[in-house]
């Protein structure tokens, strides 16, 4: 989600930028239309014998305002005679001033700038009214052909940004249906697996108390409602994790802890799994101690997940690696010389109830394992992180394995 919304964030600069770009552009050749064609054209046409300044856009507006003026002036004059004339000349003349616009040279060839009272009287009296509105059409029209790519602008940027929208909204509904169907997969499994074992717990349960048994197959009997049970324990267990660190206020029970002491003890709780599942287990932690503030007992769930996918998805002789090194950050390393995991599969595997094809059938697993250690991580702030082929080689310590989970945090 965070992904999303920063891409839509890049998204939205980057067309803000290109449609500001394009309006600029057009604007200046907008600008220099009017500045070199239509202002020259009124000049000549409605002030003959005046020679304009550079009057750009803002002395287009000044016109406007000022021809505004002047029939708001007349229709004052009109309804409420010698009232407001005073003031409202004045208002006329301050934006006649305004105009870089020069008279006529006189007999000796100078240039005598036109004062208000001209300006006014030619308004007024000089130019009359049909020319009067047709320069406020005129220059209505040069307003309009400035404004019109701003809001062109605006509209097509609002529409993009709309069916961006849409897009991600779509995006969002797929991926939801998506995520609901792995839901209702992994539950439909996960209530196979249980019924599975359940079954076999209650027969041998309900053949032991029939005395159905030979005294020598009891202990047998016995071995396997312990591992059936302790498989749906298991699950049930996987299940709970992952909803309580999936649900609102989790919060993380932190405390000063030897990185490297807990990962010892867990990986000495783990050798018998290991040596059961017929994996050669290495360890490359240092003696030197590392304090990180943590929860000890998610951050434990969390590498028993990876610890127990190692054993899960690889074969028997699979050399498996847990290693520590200590420079700029702490990286913690659980590798194996397994076979890689497939592309479509990798670049999902800490998404919830995400599995390989052969998993279900073959070794079992909810696809819930990564996603909670991976959650479990971020909460941390620490990065955790699957590594294959040449991304592994950059480390040297990881040498003749061909993948690893990596956790990354940093080293107060």
């Amino acid at each position: 989600m965070d992904t999303t919304l920063k891409e839509f964030q890049t998204f939205l600069i980057k067309r803000f930028l290109l449609v500001m770009i394009i309006v600029s552009l057009v604007e200046m050749g907008v600008t220099g239309l009017i500045n070199s064609v239509i202002i020259p054209f009124i000049n000549s046409f409605f002030f003959a014998g005046a020679t304009p300044g550079r009057i750009g856009i803002n002395g287009v507006f000044a016109l406007v305002a000022l021809i505004l003026s002047t029939i708001v002036l007349e229709l004052f004059q009109f309804l409420l005679p010698g009232r407001f004339q005073k003031w409202i000349t004045s208002v006329i003349g301050f934006i006649a001033e305004k105009l870089p616009v020069r008279g006529k040279a006189d007999a000796s060839g100078s240039s005598a700038a036109i004062t208000q009272n001209e300006w006014t009287a030619d308004l007024l009296t000089g130019m009359g009214k049909p020319k009067q509105f047709l320069l406020l059409l005129i220059l209505l029209g040069c307003i309009l052909m400035v404004v019109l790519p701003m809001v062109i602008g605006a509209y097509l940027y609002a529409k993009t940004v709309v069916r961006q929208f849409s897009i991600i909204a779509a995006q969002q509904q797929q991926e939801r249906l998506l995520y609901e169907k792995k839901r209702n997969l992994m539950l439909s499994d996960i209530a196979h697996d249980l019924r599975t074992p359940m079954t076999t717990v209650n027969g041998y349960a309900k053949a032991l108390h029939d005395h159905m048994v030979p005294k020598d197959k009891e202990d047998e009997y016995l071995d396997g409602i312990m591992r059936k049970s302790g498989r749906m324990n298991e699950l049930i267990e996987l299940l709970f994790s992952y909803v309580k660190t999936d649900s609102e206020g989790f919060q993380l029970k932190k405390e000063k802890t030897d990185v490297c002491e807990l990962l010892r003890m867990m990986v000495a709780e783990a050798f018998g799994d290991f040596e059961e599942a017929g994996m050669e287990l290495e360890v490359e932690i240092p003696e030197r101690r590392c304090d990180l503030e943590l929860d000890r007992v998610q951050f434990s769930r969390s590498i028993h997940n990876l610890l127990t996918n190692a054993i899960r998805h690889n074969e028997p002789g699979t050399r498996v690696c847990v290693a520590v090194t200590m420079e700029d950050d702490l990286r913690i390393f659980i590798a194996d010389s397994g076979k890689p995991i497939e592309k479509e599969v990798a670049e999902h595997i800490f998404e919830p109830f995400m599995m390989g094809d052969s998993s279900r059938n073959s070794k079992g697993g909810s696809g819930l394992g990564s996603s909670i250690a991976k959650k479990i991580m971020d909460l941390h702030g620490f990065r955790l992180r699957l590594l294959q082929n040449k991304e592994l080689s950059t480390y040297p310590i990881m040498k003749g394995y061909t993948k690893a989970f990596m956790i990354t945090a940093e080293i107060a």
